[in-house]
């Protein structure tokens, strides 16, 4: 991909993350900005999750084993479970209070 198509996609902010699902055409990419968006491998736009706070930034991003839950990892300590077919939050939980680092299922 080359960088104007980049910021086309994500606005001016740059990438962050990138993570494929292993069972589904889909890509899960985040940006400097703290957005995140669920494309088709065309790079079609299935979704984007808007950013949570200023300074809040995207530190970990994991599928859950089926591709149908996206977790995302918030510098602010906080997770938020995401149902890929409509982009809505299903569950946010804050475990500690320090940027998530890692998430796993």
């Amino acid at each position: 991909m080359r960088q104007s198509d980049e910021k086309h996609i994500l606005g001016t902010a740059s990438t962050e993350i990138l993570l494929w699902s292993s069972r589904r055409d889909l890509i899960a990419v985040s940006n400097s900005s703290g957005e995140v968006f669920l494309r088709r491998l065309s790079w079609s736009k299935v979704w984007k999750l808007s950013k949570r706070g200023e300074g809040v930034k995207v530190t970990a991003i994991v599928w859950r084993p089926d591709s149908v839950i996206l977790a995302v990892g918030y510098s602010s300590g906080h997770v938020f479970l995401v149902d890929v077919e409509s982009g809505e939050v299903v569950h946010t939980f804050n475990p500690c209070e320090e940027p998530i680092t890692a998430l796993s299922w």
